[in-house]
Protein backbone atom coordinates (compact mmCIF):
# COMPACT_ATOMS: atom_id res chain seq x y z
CA UNK A 1 0.00 0.00 0.00
CA UNK A 2 1.29 3.64 -1.01
CA UNK A 3 2.36 5.69 2.19
CA UNK A 4 2.03 9.17 1.48
CA UNK A 5 3.79 12.10 2.92
CA UNK A 6 1.29 13.89 4.71
CA UNK A 7 1.21 17.53 2.75
CA UNK A 8 0.24 15.33 -0.10
CA UNK A 9 -2.98 14.11 1.55
CA UNK A 10 -4.77 11.07 2.72
CA UNK A 11 -4.81 7.68 0.91
CA UNK A 12 -8.39 6.60 0.57
CA UNK A 13 -8.41 3.64 -1.61
CA UNK A 14 -6.25 1.72 -3.84
CA UNK A 15 -7.13 -0.84 -6.28
CA UNK A 16 -6.83 -2.87 -9.97
CA UNK A 17 -9.61 -1.83 -12.62
CA UNK A 18 -9.21 -3.18 -15.90
CA UNK A 19 -5.71 -4.27 -15.38
CA UNK A 20 -4.41 -1.15 -13.94
CA UNK A 21 -3.46 0.48 -10.36
CA UNK A 22 -6.06 2.89 -9.61
CA UNK A 23 -5.51 5.50 -6.43
CA UNK A 24 -8.02 7.87 -4.54
CA UNK A 25 -6.18 10.68 -2.38
CA UNK A 26 -7.90 13.17 -0.59
CA UNK A 27 -5.99 16.39 -0.21
CA UNK A 28 -5.89 18.00 2.69
CA UNK A 29 -8.33 20.99 1.67
CA UNK A 30 -11.08 18.27 1.61
CA UNK A 31 -11.38 17.45 -2.18
CA UNK A 32 -10.64 14.41 -3.80
CA UNK A 33 -8.28 13.31 -6.81
CA UNK A 34 -7.87 9.71 -8.44
CA UNK A 35 -4.79 8.68 -10.57
CA UNK A 36 -4.75 5.83 -12.86
CA UNK A 37 -1.31 3.60 -13.63
CA UNK A 38 -0.49 2.68 -17.22
CA UNK A 39 3.53 0.65 -17.88
CA UNK A 40 6.25 2.62 -19.74
CA UNK A 41 4.74 0.77 -23.01
CA UNK A 42 1.43 2.28 -22.95
CA UNK A 43 0.61 4.61 -25.42
CA UNK A 44 0.08 7.75 -23.45
CA UNK A 45 2.84 6.85 -20.83
CA UNK A 46 5.13 10.01 -21.10
CA UNK A 47 2.50 12.17 -22.60
CA UNK A 48 1.97 15.41 -20.87
CA UNK A 49 -2.18 16.84 -19.41
CA UNK A 50 -2.11 18.99 -22.92
CA UNK A 51 -1.27 16.64 -24.95
CA UNK A 52 -4.26 15.55 -27.42
CA UNK A 53 -4.69 12.21 -26.56
CA UNK A 54 -4.85 12.82 -22.64
CA UNK A 55 -7.04 15.82 -23.28
CA UNK A 56 -9.21 13.13 -25.03
CA UNK A 57 -10.08 11.00 -22.10
CA UNK A 58 -13.34 11.44 -20.91
CA UNK A 59 -12.94 11.93 -17.02
CA UNK A 60 -14.22 14.62 -14.38
CA UNK A 61 -12.63 18.13 -15.25
CA UNK A 62 -10.77 16.20 -17.81
CA UNK A 63 -6.77 15.19 -17.15
CA UNK A 64 -5.01 17.64 -14.78
CA UNK A 65 -1.62 15.59 -14.25
CA UNK A 66 0.32 12.84 -15.91
CA UNK A 67 4.12 11.98 -14.30
CA UNK A 68 6.12 9.64 -13.23
CA UNK A 69 5.44 9.78 -9.90
CA UNK A 70 2.01 9.51 -7.76
CA UNK A 71 2.28 12.34 -5.28
CA UNK A 72 5.92 12.79 -4.83
CA UNK A 73 6.25 8.95 -4.99
CA UNK A 74 7.66 6.52 -7.42
CA UNK A 75 5.74 3.85 -7.52
CA UNK A 76 6.29 0.35 -8.29
CA UNK A 77 2.80 -0.46 -9.43
CA UNK A 78 3.01 1.67 -12.61
CA UNK A 79 5.39 3.78 -14.43
CA UNK A 80 3.23 6.83 -15.36
CA UNK A 81 0.45 8.06 -13.58
CA UNK A 82 -2.58 9.64 -15.18
CA UNK A 83 -4.54 11.88 -12.82
CA UNK A 84 -8.24 14.02 -12.67
CA UNK A 85 -9.14 16.21 -9.57
CA UNK A 86 -12.68 17.07 -8.36
CA UNK A 87 -11.42 20.60 -7.80
CA UNK A 88 -13.26 22.49 -10.46
CA UNK A 89 -15.87 25.17 -11.30
CA UNK A 90 -19.07 23.56 -9.89
CA UNK A 91 -17.00 21.44 -7.33
CA UNK A 92 -17.23 22.13 -3.74
CA UNK A 93 -14.10 22.08 -1.44
CA UNK A 94 -14.75 21.65 2.19
CA UNK A 95 -12.31 23.69 3.23
CA UNK A 96 -13.08 26.77 0.85
CA UNK A 97 -15.58 29.12 2.29
CA UNK A 98 -16.69 30.89 -0.71
CA UNK A 99 -18.28 28.65 -2.56
CA UNK A 100 -21.00 28.76 -5.43
CA UNK A 101 -24.05 28.00 -4.55
CA UNK A 102 -24.80 25.25 -7.22
CA UNK A 103 -21.51 23.63 -6.06
CA UNK A 104 -21.53 20.06 -5.48
CA UNK A 105 -19.47 17.55 -3.41
CA UNK A 106 -17.68 14.92 -5.46
CA UNK A 107 -17.75 12.01 -2.85
CA UNK A 108 -15.43 8.64 -2.69
CA UNK A 109 -18.39 6.82 -4.91
CA UNK A 110 -18.38 9.36 -7.16
CA UNK A 111 -14.08 9.31 -7.71
CA UNK A 112 -14.44 5.40 -7.82
CA UNK A 113 -16.44 5.41 -10.62
CA UNK A 114 -14.76 7.98 -12.43
CA UNK A 115 -11.36 5.93 -11.83
CA UNK A 116 -13.22 2.79 -13.59
CA UNK A 117 -13.97 4.80 -16.36
CA UNK A 118 -10.74 6.70 -16.82
CA UNK A 119 -9.17 2.88 -15.93
CA UNK A 120 -11.36 0.91 -18.78
CA UNK A 121 -10.57 3.83 -21.56
CA UNK A 122 -6.43 3.91 -20.38
CA UNK A 123 -6.81 -0.22 -20.64
CA UNK A 124 -8.68 -0.14 -24.44
CA UNK A 125 -6.21 2.31 -25.70
CA UNK A 126 -3.13 -0.04 -24.21
CA UNK A 127 -5.08 -2.96 -25.88
CA UNK A 128 -5.90 -1.08 -29.12
CA UNK A 129 -2.05 -0.41 -29.46
CA UNK A 130 -0.68 -3.74 -28.32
Amino acid sequence: MLELQPAWGTLVDDFYYSGLPCVMIKQRLGYFCGYVGVPSGHPLAGKDPKDPELAALDVHGGVSCAGPELCGHAEDAADWWIGFNCCHDGDLVPSMPCQQEHASYRDESFVIDELRRLASQLARIGQEHA
